[in-house]
């Protein structure tokens, strides 16, 4: 059995669906294959808290991290901040809080491997030392398993950034999630890249369901999960469900969700743990999304779904690639969405054929982590 120390985020810094759901299926997925693992669990201190004596690891440094998330979430619903922590400590095993590289030595000194993955823990607007493992020595195996973020490097600042991160040997074996990260990737390295999948989509459906939460909706539902802004789809949202006769427009409340009118036709839900967000795109008639995992979700569920621009976010952190890939990859095509007439132009999506494509880029991704973990 190898011992694997996952590097990924996990209740980071927002609550975020993607970031822990995809920790949780990295965990399954390395269970599944005979890995005795643990998440680290870490974040770099601020700028005050390096003038002052962080407490010793235990009990003591737990409370003063759940005091320093009270203080960093107050402006986020609780009751959602409580269901991903109990989603959490409920469902993935976590190592002591680490906020330095000592830290990170001591709590992996006995773990063989150190995967780096997935999400975007190579975006350079926000990797850390922590996750280029140049610390790590060579008594640990080091590969990544489809890490994110390449495509965000752009101008000298980020070039050099990448010339630190991805120097030849650094990692025994690489993988990302994007054919464009892939081909970023093969002009500084030599060594062989391989493209996996995200690993929300390597757990199947029936795995899902076991920890799905049961939201009762009896009616035929629209679901909009939105990371930027809501208003500028609002057009075609009640275009759509004009169009299609059903009469409900479920919102999932985001951290930017402005002040929006709600009517009888649109209800916006609030306090949506991790189960809860798997639960309503499950049972959604179509859902129309910003989000990569909220099109992840949708794909394993076999929904006809439909993605938009992030709209008034930062474009650094409106990158579409991530889903254009993956429909590519499977054959879904063109499902992106900017005005009306763009609803008339997508067909429902053959989920026979998506499913087909599923399984083997399941088979190659775990054929990658066999020989990154094992060979």
């Amino acid at each position: 059995m190898k011992s694997v120390a996952i590097f990924t985020w996990c209740l980071q810094k927002f609550s975020n669906y993607g970031q822990t759901l995809q920790c949780y299926a990295m965990q399954e997925i390395l269970t599944g294959l005979g890995c005795k693992c643990k998440v680290i669990r870490y974040r770099s201190l601020n700028d005050d808290e390096k003038s002052i004596n962080i407490p010793a690891k235990g009990k003591i440094r737990d409370y003063y991290e759940l005091i320093y998330r009270n203080n960093h979430y107050e402006n986020q619903a609780c009751g959602k901040i409580l269901k991903f922590i109990d989603f959490i400590e409920n469902n993935i095993t976590i190592s002591e809080q680490c906020y330095t590289i000592p830290d990170l030595k001591e709590e992996t000194d006995d773990y063989e491997v150190l995967l780096l993955g997935s999400d975007q823990l190579w975006n350079p607007m926000w990797t850390e030392d922590a996750y280029l493992f140049d610390w790590a020595d060579n008594r640990h195996r080091k590969i990544t398993y489809a890490t994110g973020g390449i495509t965000r490097f752009q101008g000298r600042d980020a070039l050099n950034l990448a010339e630190k991160i991805f120097k030849e040997g650094k990692y025994d074996y690489i993988s990302v999630r994007e054919n464009s990260g892939k081909e970023i990737l093969t002009r500084y390295l030599s060594q062989d890249v391989e493209v996996v999948l995200d690993p929300t989509l390597m757990i199947e459906r029936k795995k899902w369901d076991l920890i799905c939460s049961n939201i009762s909706i009896n009616e035929q539902y629209i679901l909009c999960f939105f990371i930027g802004k809501y208003s500028a789809h609002n057009h075609v949202l009640e275009y759509f469900a004009k169009s299609n006769n059903v009469k409900k427009i479920y919102i999932i409340k985001s951290n930017l969700l402005e002040e929006i009118i709600v009517n009888g036709d649109k209800k916006i839900i609030e306090d949506v743990g991790p189960t809860d967000f798997i639960s309503l795109i499950k049972n959604a008639s179509y859902v129309f999304t910003d989000s990569f995992h909220g099109v992840a979700f949708s794909i394993l569920y076999n929904k006809n779904f439909y993605y938009m621009d992030r709209a008034y976010v930062d474009s650094k952190l409106a990158d579409i690639d991530r889903i254009v890939n993956i429909c590519n990859t499977l054959g879904i095509g063109n499902r992106y969405v900017n005005c009306k007439k763009d609803l008339n132009n997508i067909s429902p999506i053959n989920y026979s054929e998506v499913e087909s494509k599923l399984a083997i880029e399941r088979e190659k991704s775990l054929a990658y982590l066999n020989n990154a973990i094992y060979k």
